[in-house]
């Protein structure tokens, strides 16, 4: 009777070993792929609930929707509605900043709250409270970080973006802002 060894020569069993890695290797590349893929549909998925709820006053989110933005880290920066009165006007010169260093400190990721960057976060006045909303050009913001020392002693607003495009193209605006109570 013969050996497994005797019955197959060593070219065999390298090519069954081969075939073996390549098939898991290729097994563990499908699932990286297939959850980044639904990540990314993830995403996608809450970034077009923003702009719905950005563009549509009567745009309503469930809590299963805000649950799954929430669990990807994606924060949605959801309008302020018209129900909400107590405020008070300012105009103010708004600007549109990134993550990048150029722009912020050493940790351009991190808001002076403490908080990681979001859609929907800007950089307020020092006299006002982190946590304040505030709407710029109809849209609600949370002040969570603090504007550059050459804008602190007048009434600027630097809007989170998450890349320069945006930021340049939102560029350097005088606008109305309210200031929630």
């Amino acid at each position: 009777m013969k050996t497994l060894r005797e019955f197959c020569d060593g070219k065999k069993i390298k090519a069954f070993a081969m075939a073996a890695v390549v098939l898991i290797a290729g097994f563990f590349v499908f699932l990286w792929a297939a959850k980044t893929g639904m990540e990314r549909q993830e995403k996608y998925e809450c970034q077009n609930w923003q702009r719905q709820a950005n563009e549509s006053p009567l745009f309503y989110l469930t809590d299963a929707q805000k649950k799954q933005c929430d669990d990807i880290g994606y924060k949605l920066a959801l309008p302020i509605k018209d129900y909400e009165e107590d405020y008070i006007e300012r105009e103010a010169l708004v600007l549109a900043y990134t993550s990048s260093e150029d722009e912020t400190d050493e940790d351009p990721l991190t808001m002076a709250s403490g908080k990681k960057t979001y859609f929907g976060a800007v950089a307020c006045p020092a006299m006002l409270e982190f946590g304040t909303k505030v709407e710029i050009g109809g849209r609600g913001y949370t002040c969570e970080d603090r504007m550059a020392e050459r804008y602190r002693q007048e009434w600027a607003f630097d809007i989170w973006m998450d890349n320069g495009s945006s930021a340049t193209y939102h560029g350097v605006k005088q606008e109305t802002v309210k200031i929630y109570k």
